[in-house]
């Protein structure tokens, strides 16, 4: 695979997920389930967490995903045999910061139970 078709195939990747984070900011799910939005124990206690939670996440998403449009020039400059590999690797170590983000903001928000501080 040439390091042109690499950069095009990130960048398409990323602005699917960037599309993905952009419907979740517009539509963020409105009951608690368990087939998709932001889904752990803290953010389904009750749901004002859940909707803070979703809220939050998403438009963390979505800024972190804006930024992360950069990740594929970088590889192409830095690493551009292996773009794909640099690119994913380092877009799925950011995408943890969603959660940790999350957690932090429901944690400093609300009590173990789920009620507001």
């Amino acid at each position: 695979m040439t390091d042109l078709t690499q950069l095009y195939l990130v960048i398409g990747y990323l602005l699917l997920i960037l599309a993905f984070s952009w419907w979740f900011y517009k539509k963020p799910p409105k009951n608690i389930n368990s087939f998709y939005g932001y889904r752990t124990s803290r953010s389904m206690k009750n749901q004002q967490t859940w909707d803070e939670a979703n809220r939050y996440s998403a438009k963390f998403s979505l800024r972190l995903n804006l930024y992360c449009l950069a990740l594929p020039f970088i590889g192409y400059v830095l690493y551009p045999e292996h773009n794909i590999l640099v690119s994913l690797l380092a877009h799925a170590l950011l995408l943890i910061l969603i959660i940790v983000y999350t957690e932090a903001h429901l944690k400093a928000r609300f009590d173990a139970d789920g009620h507001p501080k």
